[in-house]
């Protein structure tokens, strides 16, 4: 028995990617695809190692300013937040009483990366005054 929500919903979904054929933003292959929920197609989307190929040479960059901003900066490293090995945070603290936050979530679309890599984002908003948390989490499984 087929759902009436479910297809409404992919109406809607195939009306919208219609518009932007129509519109010369996206082409009929890609429509098809999207349509269909291609993994291989949406799997290509979705990897910007793969668009971008100095990726390596940025992910150096960001580990070694990284590495320097926990080495020149206060800070208190790998703040349990939960059970997991995981769950913990990196801290940069104001000098203000009452500094507002950064919470920044690293990314890597919850395959890649770790907050040790984005350490770098501390100094530029802590001198500002600032406080910056960074927390890591759990990796998806491959």
């Amino acid at each position: 028995m087929r759902h009436v929500a479910l297809d409404r919903a992919r109406a809607g979904i195939e009306k919208s990617l219609a518009r932007f054929v129509d519109k010369g933003k996206l082409s009929a292959a890609d429509r098809d695809r999207m349509a269909r929920l291609d993994p291989a197609w949406l799997d290509a989307q979705y990897n910007n190692r793969a668009r971008i190929p100095e990726h390596q040479h940025l992910f150096d960059r960001w580990s070694r300013d990284s590495a320097i901003a926990r080495d020149r900066s206060s800070r208190r490293l790998d703040v349990a937040y939960g059970p997991g090995p995981a769950e913990t945070l990196d801290v940069f603290p104001s000098t203000r009483d009452d500094a507002p936050v950064l919470f920044f979530i690293h990314g890597g679309y919850w395959r890649a990366l770790d907050k040790r890599d984005v350490s770098f984002i501390g100094p530029s908003f802590t001198r500002e005054g600032a406080m910056v948390v960074v927390p890591n989490y759990g990796l998806a499984p491959a």
